[in-house]
């Protein structure tokens, strides 16, 4: 067996979980919780991110850790959030037409993670800005651009996945 094939097939092995009901052991990070999620409050210029958001993180939380997202009533822990603003910001206009041929969506957001049974924050996030850009399409701009949608979607995706990763972090 060549050199190069042992070290491979080393690596492969490192790479396997022994039982193969574990999979993906970096997933167990500690007990599994019930976490209710509570929809976004608050917003800016932009109406109807709240639930997106909220669904976005539900969504990642449970794809990425070992944890359930239940309602209230039976959840170990809470997870709220409150948008501190949400904006479109003018990034660049068609020299041709003036109008709009780049815009940024960006939120900042706070949220935090609360133990129900002691009323103690688990974890805290404080002015989390992010941020998607998109280029809108039209007569005198770039034909065929973006829609809004695709870049709200990219924010949900972003904001779920900054959420998750900073309650990992402790963990």
């Amino acid at each position: 067996m060549s050199q190069w094939s042992k070290i491979m097939l080393c690596l492969a092995l490192l790479g396997c979980a022994n039982d193969a009901r574990t999979g993906l052991a970096f997933m167990d990070n500690g007990p599994a919780r019930r976490v209710a999620i509570e929809p976004f409050v608050g917003g800016g210029e932009i109406e109807g991110l709240a639930l997106p958001l909220r669904e976005a993180v539900a969504a990642e939380l449970l794809r990425r850790t070992n944890h359930m997202v239940t309602d209230r009533p039976t959840a170990d822990t809470l997870l709220r959030g409150e948008i501190r603003s949400a904006s479109r910001r003018l990034l660049g206009r068609s020299t041709e037409s003036g109008l709009p041929s780049a815009l940024r969506l960006e939120i900042t957001l706070n949220v935090e993670w609360v133990d129900l049974a002691s009323g103690t924050v688990l974890k805290s996030l404080q002015n989390v800005r992010i941020a998607a850009d998109y280029a809108p399409g039209g007569v005198g701009v770039a034909p065929g651009g973006e829609r809004e949608t695709v870049a709200r979607q990219q924010l949900f995706r972003r904001t779920a996945r900054t959420v998750v990763d900073a309650l990992q972090s402790d963990w």
